[in-house]
């Protein structure tokens, strides 16, 4: 599942990648495996963090990683093979250390609902095949513990 950035130029924090659903997602009920769903976030959050110029493999060759300290998700409807869809992305808060943001996998269809009503939670969780809330932790890997997220990533994600 390769993600096509459909990011309006208007939106700064706000992104949408489109995929579709391919048959190794699906378990034998014909619909996206349970677990598949938080592989689909983080394929987002890494091409989110991309388009904002942010190099997430040069900065684990640096030694630096974002870690899920702590995570929500919210089944709704299910996805199946060939079903086309779209994951929105959206930071919420950046503090010296750590990002709190949301995610949101919505029908192609409705992808410009989801732009139109995006800062209404519940109106968006109710479009949403499945739904994420995460706190990501800036993490020293050789010391492993919470270090200061850089400036420029600071910038880019407020």
């Amino acid at each position: 599942m390769t993600p096509t950035n459909r990011a309006l130029n208007h939106l700064t924090r706000e992104q949408i990648y489109d995929f579709e659903v391919s048959f190794d997602f699906i378990d034998a009920g014909g619909v996206v495996y349970h677990p598949r769903y938080y592989i689909l976030l983080e394929r987002a959050r890494y091409h989110f963090c991309q388009s904002l110029g942010l190099n997430l493999v040069e900065h684990f060759n640096n030694g630096f990683v974002f870690v899920i300290a702590e995570l929500q998700g919210r089944y709704r409807l299910p996805l199946r093979v060939a079903d086309p869809f779209g994951i929105f992305c959206k930071v919420d808060k950046v503090t010296s250390r750590s990002m709190k943001m949301r995610q949101y996998i919505v029908a192609r269809d409705k992808i410009e609902e989801a732009l139109l009503i995006q800062d209404d939670e519940v109106k968006l969780a109710k479009i949403s095949h499945f739904s994420g809330q995460l706190h990501l932790v800036h993490v020293n890997m050789k010391q492993m513990q919470a270090s200061p997220i850089p400036q420029r990533f600071v910038e880019a994600l407020k």
